[in-house]
């Protein structure tokens, strides 16, 4: 498992290169030693960016611990190969919006025992608007549905930017409804 500082030195690296869209995943191969620990971790396909590739063999190399694989009764080296997957996550413009609830939505989902989602797929436009907001899965209720996507068509975006040009984002999202 990788440790906080790991998890933080990626977060930064994916950071400095989001604007490099289109990656995908770093496939890893990964030597565990008999005591669990990585003995050699190397790049078996690359995501496309190599700076992702190399903050993920060393995250791992560095932060990672595995039980040992067992045959015969006994502890011995293994080679694991996983995959690392790297995702973009678009950040608002300015301050992040809430969709508010009215009094009488607040009373039924008050009475509610469970939690409700709505999940919404939508473009982040050239300009950073959102357009095309569609229900992907409904809440079970049309008019919390209809809140939500008119709620998330009025959020604005930084403008995804690739190649230098700003280019429209697909996104799809999980939004919990809950009282205030």
């Amino acid at each position: 498992m990788p440790t906080a500082e790991g998890i933080n030195a990626g977060r930064a690296c994916l950071a400095a290169y989001a604007p490099s869209l289109g990656m995908n995943a770093t496939v890893l191969s990964v030597h565990v030693a008999v005591d669990g620990s990585v003995k050699d971790v190397t790049v078996t396909q690359s995501s496309g960016v190599a700076a992702f590739d190399e903050a993920a063999r060393r995250c791992v190399a560095a932060n990672w611990r595995y039980h040992p694989a067992w045959k015969d009764g006994k502890s011995v080296e293994a080679v694991v190969n996983l995959a690392i997957k790297w995702e973009f996550v678009p950040q608002h413009a300015g301050k992040e919006e809430t969709c508010g609830l009215t009094e009488f939505q607040q009373t039924y989902f008050k009475a509610l025992s469970t939690q409700v989602y709505v999940e919404l797929s939508f473009t982040i436009a050239t300009d950073g608007s959102v357009k095309n907001v569609q229900v992907i899965k409904s809440s079970g209720d049309s008019r919390f549905d209809y809140d939500a996507t008119n709620c998330v068509g009025a959020w604005h975006y930084q403008p995804i930017i690739k190649d230098g040009q700003p280019i429209e984002y697909p996104v799809s999202l999980r939004i919990q409804i809950r009282p205030h």
